[in-house]
């Protein structure tokens, strides 16, 4: 038996009781991931590894908690991990920080989470990521929040429709009292509208954005449709 180092939690303030979410410093976690998950990164550069291993040893986790055990969280065509059947979740890292999510496909249909440097994304990056009415109506807000919130818009969408995502194709709105957010899709690809459907959350920890998207499984039905 292999016993797990116990991760950190990252925060504690997503009001869906049914998600695990879980976090933790980027470290060295290769002996903490099964052999197979090790030879899909035996290539990369350390911090690579390190990265990829800490992600995986937060998934494996978090799994356990939800009676899941010695399953090889490897990636499918796309890059994303391949989750149990009766599981969705995702995955992120940062330079520092990783997380990730997971939860039973009977509450949630898709799950996109992403954690951000503050400040990370540079003024001149502004116009392939926001649309002029998010410049305009997020002066004086870190714009890394709001490539967060579309970064965690594409981990939950690509496992769920199968197609890629534009920075442009979605609008953000936030309310940053309750720390939550929605989004309208504004691209051309009918299916991508369900995003329209799932409730987001965001919240700052240690200079970073984490963010979560998250689409309720009696949501679902319009992105099975429109697929």
């Amino acid at each position: 038996m292999t016993f797990l180092k116990k991760p950190d939690v990252l925060h504690t303030r997503l009001n869906f009781n049914d998600i695990i979410c879980l976090g933790s410093v980027v470290a060295d976690h290769e002996n903490d991931i099964t052999f197979a998950e090790k030879q899909v990164i035996k290539r990369g550069v350390a911090k690579r590894r390190r990265e990829y291993a800490t992600g995986r040893w937060l998934a494996r986790y978090a799994l356990a908690a939800t009676g899941v055990n010695h399953f090889d969280l490897l990636p499918g065509q796309a890059g994303q991990p391949v989750w149990p059947d009766n599981i969705i979740g995702s995955i992120t890292h940062a330079d520092k920080y990783a997380a990730a999510v997971v939860t039973s496909r009977l509450n949630y249909h898709a799950l996109g989470i992403d954690v951000e440097r503050m400040g990370r994304l540079e003024h001149n990056l502004l116009p392939k990521v926001l649309l002029p009415d998010e410049r305009q109506r997020f002066i004086g807000i870190d714009a890394t929040l709001i490539f967060s919130i579309k970064e965690s818009c594409y981990k939950l969408l690509y496992p769920l429709v199968g197609d890629f995502l534009d920075f442009l194709d979605i609008k953000v709105h936030l309310d940053d009292v309750r720390q939550t957010f929605h989004v309208c899709y504004v691209g051309k690809h009918k299916a991508n509208a369900v995003i329209e459907q799932a409730e987001g959350q965001y919240l700052m920890f240690n200079d970073h954005w984490l963010t979560c998207m998250m689409l309720k499984a009696n949501k679902a039905s319009t992105a099975e449709k429109n697929k």
